[in-house]
């Protein structure tokens, strides 16, 4: 009886493993290369426009924005770049006007009244209350309508009690004054940088003051002065830094007559024309909401109104 040749054994799945996924691999690598040259070229293209536009390139700024179906504003750049610059709204960086950053400050009292602000025809900045009921509700109003927003970042003041959860104090330790900073960051999104609400002791304070420039460098944020004490050393401490800040020139008080409000606003006009910016600040308030509204409407002057990171940087370059 003859011997049957044995069969030889099936080919193993394992030996063609390797060539497929190294075709797979290589495809997925092709894909994503396509679409990688793709963006870099569409960026390349904005970025030209923009410039001969006399508009802050995407590369200048980072701060190319589109309106998603949601209405919500956002940057087409990637999320690592700084949030000052990520969040800013465009403004022709060429235009030598004076510039004039009117910033409408809520603290949670009036959200009506804020978001009635949002809704004037101007580049106005909002500068929110992370403890406030509607922080996030403002925040997003305000960004959705292309308005800047600022975080309002309590601090210790020398003769306020603080009812804030978690403000800046003299008296923290390092850690403990990044948590409650991080803690306050967490409140709202899409804000370029803080304003200092209070902060009379803080501001006065070097260590304390340098920890908070610190923990804004790291994060990317601007920072504006309130200068609610003469001796702030705040804003000097910034610049030597190398943090995007700005002084606070004029405040107009929560219970100032219309009539003031008018002076301030008028005052503030003629120093930017001195000066070349002015920042000032105007509460959230329905009487002052309206005159401002009024005032918006009839405004004619040289000196341009402009989000705040536009007069920041007019700054920087003096």
């Amino acid at each position: 009886m003859s011997e049957e040749t044995p069969k030889p054994d099936p080919p193993s799945i394992s030996r063609y493993r390797k060539p497929v996924v190294a075709a797979i691999g290589f495809v997925i690598c092709l894909i994503v290369g396509t679409a990688s040259a793709l963006k870099l070229d569409k960026l390349s293209r904005a970025a030209s426009a923009n410039s001969a536009s006399g508009q802050l390139s995407a590369y200048e700024t980072g701060a190319v924005f589109e309106k998603p179906s949601s209405g919500l504003i956002r940057s087409k750049e990637d999320a690592d770049v700084m949030p000052w610059i990520r969040n800013a709204a465009l403004y022709p960086y060429n235009d030598p006007a004076p510039r004039l950053a009117l910033i409408i400050e809520e603290t949670g009292s009036d959200m009506t009244s804020a978001l009635t602000a949002v809704g004037i025809q101007a580049p106005l900045t909002f500068a929110i209350s992370p403890d406030a009921d509607s922080a996030d509700k403002t925040a997003l109003a305000a960004r959705s309508a292309g308005r800047e927003v600022l975080l309002l970042l309590p601090m210790q003041s020398e003769d306020t009690f603080n009812t804030s959860p978690n403000p800046v104090s003299i008296n923290s330790s390092r850690d403990e004054l990044v948590r409650r900073m991080k803690w306050n960051f967490a409140q709202i999104d899409g804000f370029v940088g803080v304003m200092n609400r209070f902060g009379e002791a803080v501001t006065r304070d070097g260590p304390t003051m340098r920890a908070v420039l610190e923990t804004l460098k790291d994060y990317g944020y601007g920072f504006v002065d309130a200068r609610t004490h003469r001796q702030s050393i705040a804003g000097a401490l910034a610049r030597r830094m190398s943090v995007p800040v700005g002084d606070r020139d004029f405040a107009v008080p929560r219970d100032a007559s219309i009539k003031q409000l008018n002076a301030i606003l008028d005052e503030s006009i003629q120093h930017a024309e001195k000066w070349g910016t002015a920042i000032v600040t105007v509460p959230a308030e329905h009487r002052m909401v309206k005159e401002l509204k009024s005032w918006v409407g009839t405004y004619d002057s040289s000196v341009k109104i402009a989000p705040l990171t536009a007069v920041v940087n007019r700054l920087r370059m003096q």
